[in-house]
Parts: C-alpha cells; sequence; structure tokens
C-alpha cells in the first residue's frame, strides 16, 4: 500500500512538473513567441513605405523601435500626431520610428495628404490588406507600441500617446545602452 501511494505521489509530480514547468521555459518561450502584447518578441512585418521603400521591422533591430497604426479620418490620431513628429525630431536619431496606416479602411491619398499637412517625415508604411493590423491584433486607433533593441514589445498603447507617456517609457531604453 505504501509503495503504490509513493507510486501515484510521483505520478502527480511529475505530471506536474510537465504540465506547469519552471519560471525559466517560460521566459524562454516569450523569446521564442512573436506576439503583439508586452514581453513579447513583436511579429516581424514587411510593408511598402509610401516613397515605394520595401520596409522590414527585422531590419530596426539595435535601436528601440516606436510603431503607431493610424487612420486620416480618426481624431485621436489627427490629435496626437503633432506630438509624434515633435517626438520624431527630438529623438529620431535613437528611436525608429515607424507609421502603419491602415490603408484597408482608409487610402493610399488620404494617408499621403494626412502626412503632407503634419509634416511627418518618418516612414509610414502602408497596410492595404490589414495583414499587418491582423498580425498585431489593432481593433482601435491609434494604438502604439514601444519595443527594446532586441524588438521586446516593453509598451502598448490604444488611444494617443502623450509626449509624457512617450519619455517615460523611452528614457529608460536609452539608459540602458541602447544608441
Amino acid at each position: 500500500m505504501k509503495i503504490r501511494y509513493m507510486l501515484v505521489l510521483a505520478i502527480v509530480a511529475l505530471s506536474t512538473y510537465l504540465a506547469v514547468g519552471t519560471g525559466s521555459q517560460k521566459e524562454n518561450v516569450n523569446e521564442m513567441i512573436a506576439k503583439p502584447e508586452v514581453r513579447y518578441l513583436a511579429p516581424d512585418f514587411q510593408g511598402m513605405s509610401l516613397h515605394g521603400e520595401e520596409m522590414s521591422l527585422a531590419e530596426q533591430r539595435g535601436k528601440p523601435v516606436f510603431l503607431n497604426f493610424w487612420a486620416s479620418w480618426c481624431p485621436p490620431c489627427q490629435a496626437e500626431m503633432p506630438d509624434l513628429t515633435s517626438l520624431h525630431k527630438t529623438y529620431g536619431d535613437q528611436v525608429s520610428f515607424i507609421g502603419i496606416n491602415t490603408t484597408y479602411n482608409d487610402s493610399e491619398e488620404a494617408a499621403r495628404d494626412f502626412v503632407k499637412l503634419y509634416q511627418v517625415d518618418y516612414p509610414i508604411v502602408t497596410d492595404p490588406k490589414g495583414e499587418i493590423s491582423k498580425e498585431y491584433q489593432i481593433i482601435a486607433m491609434p494604438t502604439s507600441f514601444v519595443l527594446d533593441a532586441d524588438g521586446r514589445i516593453v509598451y502598448k498603447k490604444m488611444g494617443p500617446v502623450t509626449i509624457e507617456e512617450f519619455e517615460r517609457v523611452v528614457q529608460p531604453l536609452l539608459k540602458k545602452g541602447n544608441p
């Protein structure tokens, strides 16, 4: 009877270990899985910029990245854009800025007019089929992400990003020795 009890206990313990694992295994999994959530790698994407240049997120590794999903008809997107262009002027050498126009529910012509109106001088990637937006699970605009130099998401926000929020998130990344 005692042997049977010990055997059952050992099976339960082994099953629990295999099901739950260790905390270090979880961290290793997060390093390999691309998911649009904080602490996960940002999903890579390739797209065409409004200037006709092919771009990919993977090319940006080595310094922090600010991703911003927007549409020209979106009032909160319009409200935040002056702050984003100002932030790009201040941090553009240290942080890669990429705007992603949700062209599948906007138009390239409207996006170009918006970029001209707000004097946006960082790359804008078009998303005509909604593939990038789907990968990032965009359900509201604007939605922004800040990635560390290794491509891991450290911040996600649905709604306009203020200068103060951006600096609160990005300053520690710059102090960690990122360019």
